[in-house]
């Protein structure tokens, strides 16, 4: 173990019981010789016997944000959890209204990425929250205003107060932002067919998967990633992926990908971007890039490209929509030299 990072796997969800459901399950996916830490809300929610036996492996967390109030104790207790190791994984749960974005970027900071490897951000859901889920990816499909209604908190929701149906709109956003799966509750089939029918017409979250802990393919899908070496699981991800394609309807499209752990030099991507959009006519086109000051999304509104702080943490992503032909092929295959050209590491 020693120079390998330590896997990560984040649990997120508004939903205490479905949380609960997911760092169950997670358990059962622990291996008898493995050896797995876990930062958690509710110490009673590991209790299986696997971790009784090693309590050291156990530490609880005060139910506030560890980004903001809790970031303190996180400093202080992440350090004594990893002294007691080595572990083969690091399982941190997080609070309902805990920001996972600046926990991400905590964790990814200098001070830690020598030592650990954010790989897996898991959005438990279950029945009681999918409502609010569909309304963040398709606003229309709930018909509410959520500027004037006030929700008092359901016993399955992590909070201490009542938050109006603004605020957790917007928490159910950040989580999305920035997780790498969607676990799916005691789900019934027709709330799964309207999840997957809402992300695969979302441009953020088409490629988002959604697994059900009834089923094998949680086991499977995660066991996978989870016995994957650190070295082989972060070499895998140091690589651009790229497709270029066109569609029936002649329009040209661009995905690349890139590691989240990537950092761009921001003036120099910002500036290749602005250039492209200046001089070639886009449709639907946007990006996501990581730099060393904060993350960033750049999208073509009326021609003209914007920019703005992002709580994405996925990946870094460049999406180029354009009509076809041979010199704009020959312009996107500049522009992703010129892309590649700025990242820093």
């Amino acid at each position: 173990m020693q120079g390998e990072l330590i896997p990560v796997t984040l649990v997120l969800g508004l939903s205490t019981p479905a949380r609960a459901a997911l760092l169950q399950a997670l358990q059962r996916l622990q291996s008898d010789e493995s050896r797995w830490a876990w930062l958690v809300q509710d110490l009673a929610g590991t209790s299986d016997a696997t971790i009784s036996e090693r309590p050291e492996s156990r530490v609880q967390l005060s139910n506030a944000c560890v980004c903001c109030l809790g970031q303190a104790e996180l400093q202080v207790r992440l350090p004594r959890l990893l002294q007691v190791g080595p572990w083969k994984r690091l399982v941190i749960e997080l609070a309902a209204g805990s920001h996972p974005a600046r926990v991400i970027d905590f964790l990814r900071s200098k001070s830690w990425n020598t030592k650990l490897d954010v790989q897996q951000v898991l959005l438990a859901i279950d029945t009681g929250c999918s409502d609010r889920l569909l309304g963040t990816l398709m606003p229309n499909l709930t018909g509410e205003d959520p500027s004037d209604s006030t929700t008092p908190s359901a016993p399955s929701l992590a909070s201490s107060m009542p938050m109006n149906a603004s605020a957790l709109q917007i928490l159910s956003r950040a989580q999305l932002m920035a997780c790498t799966h969607l676990v799916g509750v005691e789900l019934d089939n027709d709330v799964q067919v309207r999840l997957l029918g809402a992300l695969s017409k979302s441009e953020w979250f088409e490629n988002l998967v959604l697994l059900n802990l009834d089923q094998r393919t949680l086991a499977s899908q995660l066991t996978a990633e989870c016995l994957t070496s650190p070295s082989e699981n972060q070499e895998a991800r140091t690589h651009t992926s790229s497709i270029l394609r066109t569609d029936d309807s002649n329009t040209l499209h661009l995905d690349l990908r890139w590691s989240p752990s990537r950092l761009f030099d921001r003036r120099r991507v910002m500036t290749v971007l602005n250039t492209f959009s200046t001089t070639h006519a886009l449709s639907k086109s946007f990006a996501v890039f990581a730099t060393e000051r904060a993350w960033y999304e750049w999208r073509v509104t009326d021609s003209e490209g914007r920019w703005c702080e992002t709580e994405y943490r996925v990946c870094s992503l460049l999406r180029i929509r354009a009509i076809d032909s041979i010199a704009m092929r020959e312009r996107v295959n500049e522009l992703s030299i010129a892309i590649e050209q700025t990242i820093v590491n």
